[in-house]
Order: C-alpha cells, then structure tokens, then sequence
C-alpha cells in the first residue's frame, strides 16, 4: 500500500431515458418523459485506502423535441474508507430545483420544478467481487 500517492478519476455520464413518467399532483396529470436526457459528472481521489469525491446529475426533461428542460440538480458527497473489495462510507445527497421559480410550464399545462428541496445522509458498506467497483 502506497499511502503517498494521490489518485485522481474522474466520469462524464450522459444518458438516455428511452422511457419514463412524471406524475404532478396539482393538479394531478402523469406526464410522458420518454426521449429525455440525464447528464452527469463527477470525481474522486484516493489516498491510501481513503476516498472522497462527489457528482452532479441533471435530469433533462424533453419538450417538443427541439427543446429540453433541466428540471433539478442532484449533488452528491462521498467519504470513507476502502480496505480490498470493502468499502466503508458516508455519502450526502441533495437535490434542488435548478427552475425554482416556474410556477407552470405551458407545454405540460402542469408543473415540472419540484416545489422542494431535498437532503438525506447514508452510511455504507459495500462488498465487491472483482472488476470495476
């Protein structure tokens, strides 16, 4: 174990939801968000068997096909300890409207932006079996 060296990895995900839903209860409406997009990046370093990193993912919801909608923000913060295919942390996740203040969205005669805010903290311990973790 080399405890001195820095190791730095970083990712870009960019997906595709071929299918999906959002359901507005006021008023009630479930609204098709097939052909959307999420994007995401994030980082991490490790030192020795300690790790910290986070990500950013957004949900963008698609419109008339020629325009889209980012709708929320979805932070994440990663910290623990990882001894071989153990890997013991605590995470801190929060997502906020990125449209805070669109009260309706003509398209969806609805709201799309959560009218919240949210937050929660976990601790872990995942086990892996070989490959990637």
């Amino acid at each position: 174990m080399n405890i001195g060296a820095l190791a730095l990895s970083g990712w870009l995900l960019l997906g595709w939801l071929p299918s999906g839903s959002l359901v507005v209860y006021d008023p009630p409406a479930c609204i098709d968000v097939g052909g959307s997009y999420l994007v995401e990046i994030g980082a991490e370093v490790d030192w020795g068997p300690v790790f910290a990193g986070g990500s950013m993912r957004v949900p963008v919801w698609q419109n008339n096909g020629l325009n889209f909608w980012p709708s929320q923000l979805v932070s994440t913060t990663d910290i623990g300890l990882e001894f071989g295919p153990a890997r013991l942390g605590w995470r801190h996740t929060c997502a906020h409207p990125v449209t805070p203040y669109l009260p309706l969205v003509e398209w969806y005669d609805g709201q799309l932006a959560p009218r919240w805010d949210s937050a929660y903290d976990l601790v872990y311990l995942r086990l892996s079996s070989g490959g990637r973790r």
